[in-house]
């Protein structure tokens, strides 16, 4: 999108917008440029941000649930010999014998890394969104256990509030 405008000294100069990621269309304009224009008056402080009195799960947090779940199934599995065996492990044994010794090592250590940087933005977002202990508590222990999409799903309940907040006004 290209926008012109003039100084106060009279030239008229112009820049270029892009949005990222790019417009699908016509529908999402007003969207949009509704959340950038609440993006910009946050920032100068113009308006606050939005606060979030609750937890929410979505469901793509249940994917990341299922490869967590199958994570510690496939790590704790006990061993064929081992007196507490079954055969419902049998499966994480056969991926164990399949996959190199250090895959599950480099498993946790990207998940431990990951999650909890990923838990770090996670503070971020609830000690600005005025989350409050509890929920900012639930939010920080589920982005520890599942990782980015329950701050992504955060983000996206942010800029649902401050549309509503921005079509509130007009």
């Amino acid at each position: 999108m290209n926008l012109t405008y003039q100084t106060k000294g009279g030239a008229t100069k112009q820049i270029r917008i892009t949005f990222d990621p790019p417009l699908s269309g016509y529908e999402e304009v007003k969207p949009r440029l509704l959340s950038m224009k609440a993006d910009a008056e946050e920032e100068l402080g113009m308006m606050p941000a939005p606060q979030i009195t609750s937890f929410r799960f979505h469901t793509k947090m249940l994917y990341t649930a299922t490869l967590m779940a199958f994570l510690i199934y496939t790590t704790y599995a006990p061993a064929p010999d081992s007196p507490s065996y079954s055969p419902v492990f049998a499966p994480a044994n056969t991926l164990r014998s399949i996959v190199p010794s250090w895959a599950l090592t480099v498993s946790w250590s990207m998940v431990i890394v990951l999650h909890g940087l990923e838990s770090l933005y996670t503070l971020h977002l609830c000690r600005k969104h005025r989350t409050g202990f509890l929920v900012g508590l639930q939010y920080w222990l589920a982005t520890l256990a599942l990782g980015s999409p329950v701050f992504i799903d955060m983000r996206h309940q942010v800029q649902q509030a401050r549309i509503e907040s921005i079509m509130k006004g007009k």
